[in-house]
């Protein structure tokens, strides 16, 4: 469909309001235009219209445990278009959202809503900048479906981006039958999980294990062998300050247990 064009006067009222925070809608009915019309004419104006400030050049170079771990998270759990990027937890962990939050200096609120399943705790921030940042990364619209490799960041950094990305679609699970196994597991598209399993042998020398799909292109790993999660265990979690409370709780009670079992230093972990 074509787009009529606009008085260039017309144009100038549009953006102007555009600028000052009006809605498509509105302004369409105020200048007795196409919402189409507005859009097409004033969508160059999305970020000057932004009620809340940020830190947008956070994601430009990743350099700590922070933007790190952000980083995994954003791409287990975010989801971005050309100018906005959003993050969506349960409401249970709203907390890591608030740390967020605050991280990127974002002055805008964290919301909660219900998806039918339960509660959650989201937060969108518009920034065009932040989206163009992350995209050097994978994070895309559409991700899910379009995949994304294993980002590369410093060594030291790693461990921070695969606690984040393991807060997100990772997890700790007991074998039903004994509870005394502690399994890890991630899931996610095959190519990233191969990479990052590829990863996680490389450096920790943890056992291979052969994916298990889940849906059509979406795999699962996990591993239940002791000193492999003990490995994984303190490599994710030594010196963090950010990581999901729920699941680290869970990895030291069981770390706990096994030390009280195998009454061994060796499989001591630091908390």
């Amino acid at each position: 469909m074509s787009v009529i064009p606009l008085y260039p006067q017309k144009i100038k009222e549009a953006k102007l309001l555009r600028k000052s925070g009006s809605t498509y809608e509105k302004i369409a009915k105020f200048l007795r235009i196409s919402e189409t019309c507005v859009f097409t004419h004033c969508r160059d104006y999305v970020d000057q219209r932004r009620k809340y400030s940020v830190d947008e050049t956070f994601f430009n170079t990743i350099n700590d445990e922070n933007k790190a771990y952000l980083l995994g998270l954003i791409l287990a759990d975010g989801c971005v278009t050309d100018k906005k990027l959003s993050i969506g937890l349960k409401a249970s962990d709203s907390a890591i959202v608030v740390r967020m939050k605050k991280i990127m200096g974002f002055t805008g609120p964290v919301s909660f809503r219900s998806n039918g399943v339960g509660k959650l705790a989201e937060m969108h921030i518009f920034s065009r900048k932040i989206c163009e940042s992350l995209r050097k990364y994978g994070v895309v619209p559409n991700k899910t479906y379009v995949g994304f490799n294993l980002p590369r960041l410093r060594k030291k950094l790693m461990r921070h981006f695969i606690r984040g990305y393991f807060d997100g679609d990772g997890t700790f699970f007991h074998d039903h039958r004994w509870r005394k196994t502690l399994y890890f597991g991630f899931i996610g598209k095959m190519g990233f999980i191969k990479q990052l399993q590829e990863y996680l042998v490389d450096n920790l020398e943890i056992t291979k294990t052969k994916p298990q799909k889940h849906n059509s292109d979406i795999v699962i790993i996990q591993n239940g062998k002791v000193a492999d999660v003990v490995n994984f265990i303190e490599y994710i979690y030594k010196d963090a300050s950010l990581y999901l409370d729920r699941k680290r709780e869970r990895a030291f009670i069981w770390i706990e247990r096994l030390n009280k079992m195998a009454n061994s230093k060796g499989l001591k972990c630091k908390q």
